[in-house]
């Protein structure tokens, strides 16, 4: 009886010893540290926080970045699951009421004037893609859980030597035994296999924002659209007076004696506005519909007027745009994580293929046939240098691991080449806007009253003033263009440096007196 009880207190000692094993797993704190950080940045909290961001321009260094990063991913900011501004659709029953009361308040906001920043905001608090995103980090991080777990332990039973002549003599076996074994894994493989799946969960992370990132950059492209249809609707509103006083004037020449086709022209250029009218306001209603779908609000949802605002330049140089893209940009951190998840996975597969795998057991031994109880032990281990597929998989991981680098790096020169384009792009469209509005819509617009004045006195002909009427249009037109133009260079730049550029004032027109050609400083 002594006996019996020593063995199964030895064999109670001895799982509990494995069943420790099993539970604190092959995970390392930074490992852990690692899945946190990525469960934090893709949670609601800090998709909220990328929304705020929209706000505030970034800062020229890099500092801001860390700042952001922090706020997004530091202590202070997970949220329960189900909780927070991306998981609208998990809210309890109870939580109905406030939804509906919080989509009428912001149905009254976005009807009166809108504006970029808060459109984003919007939108990133309320698209399912960014919900989507954050669920896929998730399923990473429980995947790289489990991926620096031991393997499942097996239980075996084993009856011998059952005399032939009665099988149902179980008593009278040789032996009964039963058996608990666990493999263990090559030192330091599942730790190296389950921080590559966390970094993998990092990337993740990083395509939150970077889904977030796409998301604004859809919406800014919307919302350019948006104005630039507005101003060509008002451009040609305000030109429908202007034909009304050509028209007011033939008719008063024609009823002195003067030619009708004047009048008839008067009136043809009427009806062509009326159709230019139609035309923009289909433009206008497109924009809106476009704006609304990515709000997730009804199409034809009333959409206010786009806030007035001056257009601006920025402060940022080609350089300095590139420098914040390569800190910034969520690509190239998911280009880095996944770089240093590969070679994680390429440590880990060296591990395997030159460190043996064991394999322990334990078992008791049940009397029959006289056998008193007893226990015993086992210990097995691989020989990877013989042979099997553990060398081919190390090679293979390495060259993965080349191949992420290489990726990696390609990335960081994406991101810094697109940034200084696209701060290039707002430049160019700042001095074509400046050019437009301070050079060529004051010469136009004293044409067009220099032409009505002379017909009104009868010392120029309507054709004269018509043309005049149609380049001062024009102009406006153009304007309306280049302030779209810069609009949508500026969504670019905001995309490519991973936050709102920094503005400035747009340079005054410079005028090169020895080509007479109108330009902006740099």
């Amino acid at each position: 009886m002594v006996k019996d009880t020593c063995v199964q207190r030895g064999m109670l000692a001895a799982g509990l010893g494995i069943a420790a094993l099993a539970a604190a797993g092959c995970v390392s704190g930074t490992t852990r540290d690692t899945l946190e950080a990525a469960e934090r940045a893709a949670s609601p909290a800090a998709v909220a926080a990328l929304a705020r961001a929209q706000r505030s321009p970034v800062a020229v260094g890099g500092g801001e970045d860390a700042r952001a990063q922090r706020s997004a991913g530091g202590a202070g900011t997970a949220t329960a699951p189900g909780r927070g501004a991306g998981a609208r659709g998990e809210s309890a029953d109870g939580a109905d009421g406030a939804d509906g009361a919080e989509d009428a308040a912001l149905g009254r906001e976005l009807g009166r004037e809108v504006e970029l920043a808060r459109l984003q905001e919007v939108a990133l608090r309320r698209h399912p893609e960014i919900v989507a995103a954050a669920h896929r980090v998730k399923a990473l991080a429980l995947g790289a859980r489990s991926e620096g777990s031991l393997p499942s332990p097996e239980l075996m039973a084993e009856l011998w030597q059952v005399p032939l002549a009665r099988p149902w003599a179980v008593n009278d076996a040789g032996m009964l035994m039963l058996s608990v074994t666990q493999e263990i894994p090559a030192a330091g493989s599942l730790d190296r296999a389950a921080q590559a799946m966390a970094l993998e969960a990092k990337a993740g992370a990083a395509m939150v924002a970077e889904a977030a990132r796409e998301l604004s950059r859809e919406v800014g492209r919307a919302y350019a659209m948006y104005v630039e249809a507005s101003a060509r609707h008002r451009a040609h509103g305000a030109h429908a007076g202007i034909y009304e006083q050509m028209s007011a004037a033939a008719r008063a020449r024609y009823t002195a004696g003067g030619p009708a086709a004047d009048l008839v022209k008067a009136e043809l250029e009427r009806a062509l506005l009326e159709a230019d009218l139609a035309r923009e306001q289909g433009r206008l209603d497109a924009a809106r519909a476009a704006l609304n779908a990515l709000l997730l609000r009804a199409v034809d949802a009333p959409l206010g007027s786009p806030k007035e605002v001056a257009p601006m330049g920025t402060r940022l140089s080609p350089a300095d745009a590139a420098a914040l893209a390569a800190s910034r940009s969520p690509t190239v951190a998911a280009a880095e994580a996944m770089k240093g998840a590969a070679a994680q996975r390429a440590e880990a597969a060296d591990r395997e293929a030159t460190i043996p795998s064991f394999l322990v057991g334990l078992s008791y031994f049940h009397p029959v046939g006289g056998m008193q109880a007893g226990w015993g032990a086992s210990v097995g281990m691989s020989l990877p240098w013989l042979w099997g597929k553990g060398s081919r998989k190390a090679e293979g991981e390495a060259a993965k691991a080349l191949g992420e680098a290489a990726s990696a790096q390609a990335a960081r020169s994406r991101a810094r080449g697109g940034a200084a384009e696209a701060v290039i792009a707002v430049q160019e469209a700042g001095r074509r806007l400046v050019a437009l509005r301070d050079g060529a819509l004051p010469v136009a617009r004293q044409a067009m009253e220099t032409a009505r004045a002379g017909y009104a006195a009868g010392g120029s002909d309507f054709l004269m003033w018509l043309d005049a009427a149609h380049a001062a249009l024009e102009v406006e037109l153009d304007i309306t263009e280049a302030r779209g133009d810069l609009e949508r260079a500026f969504v670019e730049l905001d995309f490519a440096v991973g936050g709102k550029a920094p503005r400035a004032p747009l340079p005054a027109l410079v005028r090169d007196r020895a080509h007479g050609a109108a330009g902006g400083g740099r």
